[in-house]
């Protein structure tokens, strides 16, 4: 009954250049482990997330979030590399902008997209239904849709046209260097998390 959990762990392990996770929700302990330990390997992937700067509820605010910021902070003291970035997605003036999508990106190889947050209710106890499109290694077409629609996503997160993170990604082969050249200080953009370490409450 997790297969959904189950194919999040096998895209983790399975992961070469890159993992990038868009979601209302980033708690799951279970996920953390996933990436911290692809995080300690000296040639492991580039783990970038992209959620809201804070629940849309005041529920959300007082149990979500915090279960986040401690969940980014131990992966941000896992990043021994420099290969993790976890974002929020601001509109012009700072304002946060909901981010409601369920959207997973490994490599230029796998797409996963459908209603299961990165939480604990959604991974064991909801049910959810999620759409995994895995690309042979001789599929170049589905490859090169799997890494159009990351580019989509992403020009909309730095307000750049369709394109540029595509060459950004041919240029350098890393998708932080590419979101961090391309995102614009000010209007529609794309803040880092800067978590400090978590408080007795947030744990």
């Amino acid at each position: 009954m997790r297969e959904i959990e189950a194919l999040y762990l096998e895209a983790i392990a399975s992961a070469r250049h890159w993992i990038y996770l868009e979601n209302q929700y980033f708690t799951s302990p279970v996920i953390g482990d996933a990436l911290a330990m692809r995080l300690a390997e000296p040639d492991g992937p580039e783990v970038v997330v992209v959620c809201p700067a804070r629940g849309g509820g005041r529920m959300d605010r007082l149990m979500m979030d915090h279960a986040r910021n401690c969940l980014i902070h131990r992966l941000q003291v896992a990043d021994q590399h420099g290969r993790f970035r976890a974002f929020a997605a601001l509109a012009a003036g700072d304002v946060p902008i909901t981010i409601h999508s369920k959207v997973m990106v490994v490599d230029d190889r796998l797409l996963r997209v459908g209603s299961a947050n990165l939480n604990n209710r959604s991974l064991g106890f909801d049910t959810e239904c999620d759409l995994a499109i895995d690309a042979g290694p001789e599929d170049g077409q589905t490859r090169r849709a799997i890494r159009g629609l990351l580019d989509r996503l992403l020009a909309e997160h730095v307000a750049r046209p369709r394109g540029q993170l595509q060459a950004a990604l041919e240029g350098t082969n890393s998708l932080i260097s590419s979101i961090e050249a391309l995102n614009p200080a000010s209007g529609r953009h794309l803040q880092a998390f800067d978590i400090p370490r978590p408080s007795l409450f947030d744990r």
